[in-house]
């Protein structure tokens, strides 16, 4: 069976076809992983969800300003855009996928993705926008145009230098940031200079909702606490990523997450806590939270109750129960090292492990 939309990312319509047709909405653990789950090329896009039943594909050709959103059930043939059916074989559509198929695979052998160094450093002028040039001949604007804007200004919105952002990432990996840079920020970025960025919504997350005066945010007065805490965070949710068989998102928040990563909300300008969500459709779960202003160690929200196994490990007495939003359960006097911060991680993984099962 095929169906398809000729919407790009129709997530909706994917969530219809799954619910008619009964299909199981998990996709296989890991399919991040594979070597095909996301191509891109300054033509081309292709990402590919895959399931017990088959695959999900979100698919772009910029060159003909033309999208697609393909539910393919069967045994899937993806070089030739095909899919198995009681019938005989049905093609994807639209079809123009052949011909992105065969590109995306000549790149892959050994076509090389060239990022422009300046990447993340837009300047008002002819080199970036177009425009005649000193020879008063016309010039197009950069290729990279509104990838380069889109990054400026998360960069400068999250405080984070571009260098520092793209330090260690391949350009497969920067072109699949920027397009998620780009899908949030709007497809198409239209002003010469960058706009004066809006300050972080911090409605953008799952809201966690207090139940309780002790749970209420306290400011953090040391930005330098705060920092550590984050360093912290990070390196558990990596480690725990890879137990699991995850991966974090590039940029360690939701902006670069794909399905299935994990990634942090932090929220020590104004708050005590760093979460760790993962990312799932339609909506991201809680995993932890690493509380800053404990009196001894660092207070862990968890979204298990007090009574689950996975708490079996930690003295008792140190368990309370803790509701705030998602989450059920706190682990008081967490140091940042030693056993009771590997057990975190283990009860981490074991939270992930549970919901998949739940969510079957």
């Amino acid at each position: 069976m095929m169906l398809f939309s000729v919407k790009a990312d129709d997530l909706s319509f994917v969530a219809k076809c799954i619910a008619d047709n009964k299909l199981d909405p998990n996709p296989k653990t890991g399919f991040h992983s594979e070597s095909d789950y996301w191509q891109e090329t300054n033509r081309w896009k292709r990402v590919i969800e895959r399931y017990p039943w088959g695959a999900v594909l979100f698919i772009t050709d910029r060159d003909r300003k033309s999208s697609a959103t393909i539910v393919a059930v069967g045994q899937l043939d993806l070089v030739q855009g095909k899919v198995s059916t009681q019938g005989g074989w049905v093609s994807f559509k639209p079809d123009w996928y052949p011909e992105m198929a065969g590109e995306l695979a000549a790149f892959v052998k050994g076509k090389k993705l060239e990022i422009p160094p300046c990447l993340g450093f837009h300047a008002p002028m002819v080199v970036c926008d177009g425009g005649k040039n000193e020879n008063n001949k016309l010039e197009g604007p950069c290729s990279y145009r509104d990838r380069c804007i889109a990054l400026q200004k998360f960069c400068i919105a999250n405080s984070r230098p571009q260098e520092k952002l793209l330090s260690g990432k391949s350009p497969e990996q920067i072109i699949q940031l920027t397009t998620r840079l780009l899908s949030n920020q709007g497809s198409s970025v239209i002003a010469r200079t960058p706009a004066v960025p809006k300050a972080k919504s911090q409605s953008a997350e799952p809201k966690q909702k207090t139940a309780t005066a002790a749970a209420k945010a306290t400011p953090v007065t040391d930005p330098a606490q705060g920092q550590a805490v984050y360093q912290l965070v990070a390196s558990v949710a990596r480690e725990v990523a890879s137990a699991a068989g995850l991966n974090v998102s590039a940029d360690m928040g939701k902006t670069a997450a794909a399905v299935g990563d994990l990634y942090l909300v932090d929220r020590t300008e104004n708050s005590d806590y760093i979460s760790v969500y993962q990312n799932r459709k339609p909506k991201s779960i809680a995993i932890a939270s690493f509380r800053v202003r404990a009196r001894v160690g660092i207070l862990v929200q968890l979204p298990i109750p007090k009574t689950s196994p996975l708490l079996e490990p930690i003295v008792a007495d140190d368990v309370r129960e803790w509701k705030d939003g998602a989450f059920l359960s706190a682990v008081k006097e967490v140091p940042t090292e030693g056993d009771r911060l590997e057990h975190i991680k283990h009860i981490m993984v074991g939270i992930i492990k549970q919901l998949s099962e739940e969510a079957q």
